[in-house]
């Protein structure tokens, strides 16, 4: 189809050690009852994009050698960080605080 972008769903067994890692502290950090509503797929750039709800709160890119993250902090603002791994996790309550806030 023209226009519209094929997304490829992410499966367990293709996430890096690094993807599993931000995972699991993703998903501790949001209640359970939000879980079904949270969708991982890949990019082609191998980026992973975050959505609640069909809305996007977010991007990380974990494979290869540049590593960053997307932060979403207001509707119309978004930065982009570059760093190490575990400085991605302690940015994950920003997610987590943007789905409550514009998103729930």
């Amino acid at each position: 189809m023209f226009g519209k972008k094929q997304k490829q769903s992410v499966f367990l067994e293709d996430l890096s050690d690094l993807e599993h890692k931000f995972l699991d502290v993703l998903f501790s950090s949001v209640p359970t009852k939000y879980h079904s509503d949270i969708s991982v797929n890949r990019m082609s750039n191998k980026c992973l994009n975050f959505e609640y709800k069909g809305m996007q709160f977010g991007r990380i890119k974990l494979k290869g050698k540049d590593h960053w993250m997307q932060l979403l902090t207001g509707l119309t603002e978004v930065t982009s960080i570059k760093g190490e791994p575990d400085y991605f996790i302690a940015a994950i309550p920003i997610w987590v605080t943007y789905i409550q806030k514009e998103l729930l």
